[in-house]
């Protein structure tokens, strides 16, 4: 793979995150905070950046003294100019992805985050799609835009998808400790991304392939991802899922899950992959 000459010890990467809202700004402060990065936000909302470049945090499950410090460190800052994304050695995709008046999917901001990218998509860049999304979006929406380039996903750049997780104003379980799954267009793909994120995240779960579908549930008073097994949710199909510890990050069974209180995350999430698999 032609690539980015590598960093020495004493250099720091660069990775740029599109969308700075609940998902995206939290996991600035992460990589920020570790000290292995210099992290630029980017959003399209110029009172998102203006907000997060004077040291403060829109977002209720980070503080203002947490982004103010690592502003005045020089560690991250935010931007609404997209050409920046060049600067970056990784780039993480955290944009909405609402459903529509119909249910359908609404992946144009992730289109429109492909296009932000691909216009600058260096060799030897890890793109990451973070947003929550149905399976097949990362190689049928993200993967085209970016190989419109000339440059070839998994040979020129690296290219994953790893859903987010979050919970809004859950203590407890956070950006950092909450197991994070990650998959590959390729095994090198993969193994790139989570050489990236273990750097800032506790605890990797490798992913199957792109069209591995987990979501965020909390069944039996705790939370867990899940991909595998047959659950109904009142929808026209079941969807298969399969059971992950939180807390450990390993797969433990794969069975039909009964019971449980499931978020509105779950429904949409379900909802998505379910639109994806019978497209």
């Amino acid at each position: 793979m032609n690539s980015r000459p590598l960093l020495s010890d004493n250099e720091i990467m660069t990775f740029g995150i599109i969308g700075l809202g609940y998902v995206g700004l939290p996991l600035c402060v992460e990589a920020a905070e570790s000290g292995a990065f210099k992290v630029i936000g980017f959003d399209v909302n110029k009172q998102v950046v203006e907000s997060v470049n004077s040291g403060c945090s829109h977002i209720q499950d980070l503080t203002d003294d947490q982004v103010g410090s690592l502003r005045k460190r020089g560690l991250i800052e935010a931007t609404c100019d997209m050409s920046r994304l060049a600067e970056c050695d990784a780039i993480s995709i955290c944009v909405p992805t609402p459903l529509s008046k119909t249910r359908d999917p609404d992946v144009s901001y992730i289109s429109a985050a492909s296009d932000a990218v691909a216009a600058t998509l260096c060799p030897g860049q890890l793109i990451v799609l973070e947003s929550t999304t149905y399976p097949g979006t990362t190689r049928e929406v993200l993967k085209p835009k970016l190989e419109s380039t000339g440059l070839v996903a998994g040979e020129d750049f690296h290219l994953c998808f790893s859903p987010e997780r979050v919970d809004p104003g859950n203590k407890t379980w956070t950006t950092r400790n909450t197991p994070k799954v990650i998959g590959g267009l390729t095994e090198a793909c993969g193994d790139v991304g989570q050489s990236f994120y273990e750097q800032f995240i506790d605890k990797l779960v490798e992913g199957l392939d792109l069209r591995a579908f987990f979501f965020h549930a909390d069944i039996g008073g705790g939370p867990i991802a899940e991909s595998g097994a047959d659950i109904s949710f009142g929808l026209e199909h079941p969807c298969r899922i399969a059971i992950w510890h939180q807390t450990t990050g390993v797969r433990q069974s794969v069975q039909p899950v009964a019971g449980g209180t499931l978020s509105s995350l779950v429904v949409v999430e379900c909802y998505q992959h379910h639109w994806g698999s019978r497209q």
